[in-house]
């Protein structure tokens, strides 16, 4: 804000995947640190530029969930996930008076080196590309999509 008078895009792509083990398995601790690290972060972020968007006339936040059935022995992060859209549909009615939009990318699985490595799958042609990520970023945030808001958009892969 000092440096630039505004805030004009948001993209909460912090958290991540950091407890995998069953349900049983998992502890109030780690419980509560998926929904900080995924949930959390997106709601605190969320709220701290919102006073600014809503006063500059609006413009876009963008939640990153995922996409697909929830996974096994991930059970936290499947919930701080499922929140982030409830969040953004929360978001994005609150915002749509003051021109503030507030949309979701909702990754598959994605090839990077370090899930490639940790699941060694077969086929990476179902996978998300980084790439494929930052451009739905950018067609969220360019305003030639000024009417949408509250919407998740998958990206799975490319393969059919």
């Amino acid at each position: 804000m000092g440096e630039y008078g505004k805030i004009d895009i948001l993209v909460n792509l912090a958290g991540g995947l950091s407890r995998y083990k069953s349900a049983v398995e998992h502890s109030v601790e780690d419980w509560n640190h998926e929904l900080a690290n995924n949930l959390l972060t997106a709601f605190l972020s969320s709220r701290a530029v919102f006073p600014q968007m809503r006063d500059a006339g609006g413009r876009v936040i963008i939640n990153f969930a995922r996409a697909g059935l929830p996974q096994a022995n991930m059970i936290a992060y499947n919930c701080a996930k499922a929140g982030i859209e409830a969040l953004t549909r929360t978001l994005a009615l609150e915002g749509r008076d003051v021109g503030i939009r507030v949309n979701v990318v909702a990754p598959g699985l994605v090839d990077t080196a370090s899930n490639v490595a940790a699941m060694k799958p077969k086929d990476l042609k179902r996978w998300a590309k980084r790439e494929d990520i930052a451009q739905a970023v950018v067609f969220l945030a360019s305003d030639a999509v000024a009417g949408i808001t509250g919407q998740v958009i998958p990206v799975t892969g490319r393969g059919i």
